[in-house]
């Protein structure tokens, strides 16, 4: 493929950019971010960044790399069907409680002199990197944990902290945010039940060993020689970005924002329609199995 297909391929993907951070705009100006709306601009956030990255990769030809990226774009649209599906507020809470639990873990490590600092360093002088260095320190590292654990004694945040205590209790783990209230165990259930069941088998599981490093072999030597930047897929991950924000735009408007759906039509006729077509005629659901 010529470097000028892989420039238009990546002009298009910073379109879907430029209307997924119109649609964050749009939506902080209403709702003036109340704290029950953050996961879920945050999550749109996540995946538009994602799809930004990609777009720089796909202009150098880099596909392998771009699944990286794709696969959390994937997890993030899971995340923000799961929370627009219904109960947003509780969820969101429910995110939010987790993720202040699972913050405070990582401050407590960076306390000097904590027993979790002490076993942290003990880590370090057994790392063949890192032996001789010591783990940061962050002195503010105690009041961030305090004013987290505040956070916590909210009437909607101790319900479902209550919850998550009692979650972690009967399962002997720590929860999944998800699963609390009876959600999904894991994220194959929850994309079963947001009916995305095909989309986690084909893409975001056969992309794990992307993300885990193991995806070494396949589509990785021609003829003998071994090939770098493997360009195969470029229309392919380019497609898979349409699909994912053609998917969850209108979506998020509709919940959220519904006076902006004919900002949403107008885009799409504009600035969508034909380069999704000529994609689509150019691209097809493609495995690589090929040594």
């Amino acid at each position: 493929m010529e470097e000028t297909s892989f420039e238009k391929l990546s002009q298009n993907l910073k379109n879907l950019v430029g209307f997924g951070l119109k649609i964050i705009e749009w939506d902080r100006a209403k709702t003036k971010e109340s704290y029950e709306d953050s996961p879920v601009i945050f999550f749109l956030r996540n995946l538009i960044e994602e799809i930004d990255a990609i777009s720089i990769l796909v202009k150098y030809g880099c596909a392998d790399s771009s699944k990286n990226l794709l696969r959390t774009a994937l997890e993030n649209l899971f995340y923000l069907d799961y929370l627009l599906e219904n109960n947003t507020k509780m969820r969101s809470i429910s995110y939010l409680v987790w993720n202040i639990l699972n913050n405070n873990k990582v401050l407590a490590r960076l306390i000097e002199n904590s027993n979790e600092y002490k076993d942290l360093s003990k880590k370090f002088e057994k790392d063949k990197l890192l032996k001789g260095m010591a783990p940061p320190i962050v002195e503010e590292a105690g009041d961030l944990i305090k004013l987290g654990l505040k956070g916590l004694e909210q009437a909607d945040f101790k319900l479902v902290k209550d919850e998550y205590d009692s979650v972690k209790t009967r399962i002997k783990r720590n929860p999944n945010w998800y699963s609390l209230f009876e959600g999904p165990q894991t994220l194959e259930q929850l994309a079963n039940q947001i009916n995305r069941g095909g989309t986690y088998e084909i893409l975001y599981r056969n992309w794990s060993h992307c993300v885990h490093g193991t995806d070494i072999i396949q589509g990785k030597q021609s003829k003998g020689e071994v090939k770098f930047r493997n360009s195969k897929m470029i229309n392919d991950i380019t497609l898979h970005c349409f699909n994912i924000c053609i998917d969850i735009f209108p979506t998020y408007i509709e919940k959220r924002i519904p006076e902006r759906m004919v900002d949403l039509c107008v885009w799409h006729e504009s600035s969508v329609k034909q380069s999704f077509t000529e994609l689509i005629n150019s691209a097809q659901l493609r495995v690589e199995t090929d040594i």
